[in-house]
């Protein structure tokens, strides 16, 4: 299948191998989106039971805790797989996100820096 094509029916979902011959390779990394959504639920469930934050989420929203607590245990299994099957992920508002390509350049960068080194004297600064 082309490459661009199942970049947009899976985003996110490629990576560049360097195969030990030294010829690139792309694999398609697909997870299911079962598996997908079983991870939002997780990240979702992490969250929410931390340090009365399900008391500060019902406040926020203007609902009781128990509203909330609802909400988790009858709609998130869904949400979550309606989440997956959109290619969507859930991460902490900490979090930053990057493309897969930007991520491999840099790792190349920094292994191919990084194999020149020869010792800490190399680092050194004139």
């Amino acid at each position: 299948m082309d490459r661009t094509l199942l970049q947009r029916l899976q985003p996110g979902a490629w990576r560049c191998n360097q195969a030990h011959t030294g010829a690139r390779s792309w694999n398609v990394i697909v997870e299911p989106p079962e598996d997908r959504a079983r991870k939002i639920v997780s990240s979702v469930l992490k969250a929410t039971q931390r340090d009365a934050s399900q008391t500060a989420i019902a406040a926020a929203m203007g609902v009781s805790e128990s509203t909330v607590s609802r909400l988790l245990s009858d709609h998130l299994d869904k949400l979550a797989l309606v989440m997956a099957h959109a290619g969507l992920r859930v991460v902490g508002q900490d979090m930053r996100c990057f493309p897969p390509d930007y991520v491999d350049a840099l790792l190349l960068m920094a292994k191919q820096h990084l194999s020149a080194v020869q010792s800490v004297r190399t680092l050194e600064w004139d």
